[in-house]
């Protein structure tokens, strides 16, 4: 477990909050306003700040650094007064349980996920995406969108304007110096081909003045 991840819960979640891995995951005691501690485990070690949300979704209810468990937020709730029925949309209608086909895209998405998602960074590895483990599993980009918005992060931290700008400086200056090492190349062949054939000259004018020395006796 990283050092401070304790502490980091506490302060995204409830004081008095304790963390223990537990294999590849982690146990958390969270303390409830209802004055019981619920144990809470997590199949992995989600960054603190993603807790609330999915604590949420469980039926917690956490506020100023306090957390009250789904049962004790259900003893709080008033009684309610009679109202008229609302219009039942299709989205209010009962859904049916997952199939098992769904079920293990679920966990191949999520095992692809894994495999590709910088914790740290807090973004997808290069050349990663929603579509591509999408195509590869077999599921809808959806499906993967959501598995990762819930257990892992965004898809990718846009880099600030800065970091671009000397990017882009960085490309320029490369480019360049390889437009540079063009240019030298094709000088220095003209240079050789010219010393090349200074070169020529020079062993031709040597021959003759052998030839001419020779038949007319002199010493060169």
């Amino acid at each position: 477990m990283k050092p401070g991840y304790e502490s980091d819960m506490q302060r995204q979640v409830a004081r008095g909050i304790t963390a223990r891995p537990v294999g590849r995951g982690v146990l958390l005691e969270i303390p409830c306003t209802g004055g019981h501690t619920v144990e809470h485990t997590l199949d992995k070690m989600l960054p603190p700040d993603a807790m609330p949300r999915q604590l949420a979704q469980r039926g917690w209810r956490i506020e100023r650094r306090k957390a009250t468990c789904p049962d004790c937020v259900t003893k709080e709730k008033k009684p309610m007064t009679v109202q008229p029925a609302p219009v039942l949309r299709a989205v209010d209608a009962p859904t049916t349980p997952p199939s098992e086909g769904a079920k293990v895209q679920r966990r191949l998405a999520y095992t692809a996920i894994e495999e590709v998602y910088d914790e740290k960074l807090r973004s997808y590895t290069k050349g990663a995406s929603d579509a591509g483990i999408a195509a590869v599993v077999g599921c809808s980009e959806s499906l993967v969108a959501g598995i990762r918005e819930e257990f892992f992060g965004p898809a990718a931290v846009p880099e600030p304007p800065e970091i671009i700008a000397l990017r882009e400086d960085h490309a320029a200056v490369i480019e360049a110096i390889a437009a540079v090492r063009r240019d030298m190349a094709s000088v220095r062949s003209s240079f050789e081909a010219t010393l090349a054939d200074l070169d020529k000259k020079a062993q031709g004018i040597g021959h003759r003045l052998d030839n001419a020395a020779q038949a007319n006796g002199w010493k060169r």
